[in-house]
């Protein structure tokens, strides 16, 4: 149970740091649910910075259209649970939940201010 958390690291000549995961679940949990929240802010504001970041090494297109990330996250939440994935399902479900939460609130702001209720 202990190995769940042993994630891969990327380590860089010179450079001092790691990327280690937070310790412990709710840590963990809330890094995911705020990496899905800024994630669907930078989708909404800066399109033009938002780059695919692959999962296995090689050639990757760099720009996928929003509709096919959204299209594609079943599929990976439908994958990690067929593999037995489970720290990987419950964080992307986390990410997810960030994710939908930012277009909940700013789509209820932007009609709030537009001078619509919701």
């Amino acid at each position: 149970m202990a190995d769940l958390f042993i994630l891969p690291t990327i380590a860089l000549e010179g450079f001092g740091g790691t990327h280690l995961p937070p310790d412990g679940w709710c840590k963990l949990l809330k890094q995911f649910f705020r990496n899905g929240r800024q994630a669907a802010y930078a989708n909404r504001y800066y399109p033009q910075w938002v780059i695919e970041t692959p999962s296995k090494h090689g050639a990757f297109v760099l720009r996928i259209p929003l509709w096919q990330r959204i299209l594609r996250y079943p599929l990976r939440l439908l994958s990690a649970l067929a593999t037995g994935h489970w720290v990987w399902l419950i964080s992307q479900i986390f990410y997810g939940a960030g994710s939908l939460f930012f277009w909940i609130t700013n789509i209820r702001r932007s009609h709030i201010n537009q001078g619509h209720n919701v």
